[in-house]
């Protein structure tokens, strides 16, 4: 069973409050992470970059070039050799929400379309865990 971004959107509280002392009005709040993506653009070559930061909701990564704002591709999490992260191996869908000119390439900003029940409960125990009592 998938969850639209809908329903999880109401399984979170609107605002988080973040270290910067401002409220952010994401579903989910981004989390600096720092490992592989393989992602494949419909009638292109797959191509890999790092992922910057990921929520429960999407994740952005770096290109040389930017991607069509709408654009749905297919990513796939990958290990690196200092990081092994539990959420290595997930494939998910996203669209291409936004692009920004950084440094020598593009800071991609992406939405998941469909996450899985398995793969959100796995998202979510990894990038927010409870805090230790």
């Amino acid at each position: 069973m998938a969850l639209s971004l809908e329903k999880v959107g109401k399984l979170k509280n609107k605002y988080y409050y973040t270290t910067m002392n401002k409220f952010e009005r994401r579903k989910y709040p981004r989390v600096e992470k720092h490992f592989r993506v393989n992602y494949s653009i419909p009638g292109s070559s797959n191509a890999i970059s790092s992922i910057n930061n990921i929520s429960a909701c999407g994740l952005s990564f770096d290109d040389k070039n930017p991607i069509d704002i709408g654009t749905v591709i297919k990513l796939h999490l990958k290990s690196s050799k200092t990081d092994e992260h539990e959420l290595i191996g997930l494939s998910l869908i996203a669209k291409i929400v936004r692009y920004e000119h950084k440094n020598n390439g593009y800071q991609i900003g992406t939405e998941f379309k469909y996450v899985p029940k398995r793969t959100f409960e796995l998202l979510e125990v990894y990038l927010y865990p409870a805090p230790e009592e």
